[in-house]
């Protein structure tokens, strides 16, 4: 199944739309993502930075304890990021794509994830049927970003992703563009029965990170993880068009 899922967020008010998308995503070069050509995105910095956390990453896809240094957390987070933003691109409609451009750019010059992000790795149970990748988009904002009620022309621009890599590692990435979103994700709790199967990596909660965590999260918890922020969005959303509180 193929498709978006979009959300205008203001406090006095809004109009939605929504959609879904989900499936398996597959590595491909952007030149959106890597500011060259097709031959230097193959040989330039994202291939050096696929190659850089194969040695951090393949221990947690065959299922190995593994201890994350500091700059181990960073390089993981660096290659999400980067494994979101191209995956936005996995259809030719930018109606998929919710991280701005300066943000891709930021990734590229500065090897590092931009502000606004944050990024958790955990270990799943895999089951017939479960997601690889889930994608939602959604536009989360008010007056103050210049998002007035109800305006459902502006763009996209905060997005939640998660990502599947073989049977045991999960990576789920959280991102906006926008004062409002930045600060509504950087105020996201996962409740308890969910913490001890996620590390949260970007920004670094903890110097070192022990791989697997505590728990691992059945499919119930994995769909938790990918799709409770939208809803609960989306919830609030039509809280507020219908007049409701805030």
């Amino acid at each position: 199944m193929h498709g978006i899922n979009f959300v205008i967020v203001n406090p006095s008010g809004t109009s939605q739309r929504t959609k879904m998308r989900m499936g398996d995503t597959h590595a491909r070069k952007i030149r959106r993502v890597c500011g060259g050509t097709k031959d230097q995105c193959n040989t330039g910095w994202m291939s050096d930075l696929q190659e850089a956390v194969k040695p951090s990453l393949l221990p947690m896809i065959n299922g190995e304890n593994t201890t994350l240094s500091r700059r181990e957390q960073k390089t993981i987070a660096a290659w999400a990021a980067m494994t979101a933003m191209t995956g936005e691109f996995l259809d030719s409609s930018d109606e998929f794509v919710a991280v701005p451009q300066w943000q891709r750019d930021y990734l590229r010059e500065n090897q590092r994830v931009p502000p606004g992000w944050r990024i958790w790795i955990g270990r799943y149970r895999w089951a017939q049927g479960v997601e690889r990748w889930c994608h939602h988009v959604m536009c989360l904002g008010d007056e103050r970003d210049g998002i007035p009620a109800g305006d459902t022309s502006q763009p996209q621009n905060t997005q939640t992703t998660t990502i599947c890599v073989g049977d045991h590692f999960v990576v789920h990435i959280m991102s906006s563009a926008v004062a409002a979103g930045e600060s509504i994700v950087s105020r996201w709790r996962f409740p308890d029965t969910i913490r001890p199967c996620l590390s949260q990596i970007f920004p670094a909660a903890k110097p070192k990170v022990r791989w697997p965590p505590e728990g691992t999260l059945s499919p119930a918890g994995l769909h938790y993880v990918a799709n409770t922020f939208f809803e609960r969005c989306s919830a609030l959303s039509m809280k507020q068009s219908l007049g409701g509180p805030g």
